[in-house]
């Protein structure tokens, strides 16, 4: 399936963003899509000592703080940042249109890790993300499973004839 998810309300530089996936978990309020392959586009390492920017993304480095923006079409998930001997492990993704705010000791030399991620396990709300392309189904939209699609439901369904 391809869920839409319009970017955050707070963000008047976010895009929707369409992502493909599995539907986990649905309810009035979530919606939870996962994928097997997390396999990233790029891997950035980026040794800061002024702003760049690349097709993917933007980082602005600041004083006292470091600003990543996600320019899209896909998803950028930063790792991690070094900065005055320690790391710190962030796993932050950001949607297209996102930034990420980060505090700078000041003037600290910066390293951070990224990849550009086509596809992420995503839990949203609902009236954010709507599913745009969706297969038939052998199963009878009368059945309830409580919102969680069972684990058994592909080995007991036939296929629709197309």
């Amino acid at each position: 399936m391809v869920v839409r998810v319009a970017g955050p309300a707070d963000s008047p530089t976010a895009v929707p963003f369409e992502m493909q996936g599995y539907l986990v978990d649905y309810s009035e309020s979530y919606l939870a899509v996962f994928n097997t392959e997390h396999e990233p586009i790029e891997l950035v390492n980026l040794e800061l000592e002024a702003s760049q920017e690349q097709a993917a993304y933007r980082v602005n480095l600041e004083p006292e703080e470091v600003i990543v923006f996600c320019k899209g079409p896909e998803a950028l998930v930063v790792e991690s940042i070094y900065s005055n001997g320690q790391e710190h492990q962030l796993a932050v993704s950001l949607l297209p249109g996102c930034p990420l705010n980060l505090r700078r000791p000041a003037g600290a030399a910066i390293r951070l890790q990224m990849q550009v991620a086509p596809r992420l396990d995503l839990v949203c709300p609902r009236t954010t993300a709507t599913v745009h392309f969706g297969a038939k189904t052998a199963i009878s939209a009368s059945q309830s499973h409580g919102g969680v699609v069972p684990e058994v439901m592909a080995d007991q369904s036939e296929l629709m004839p197309g």
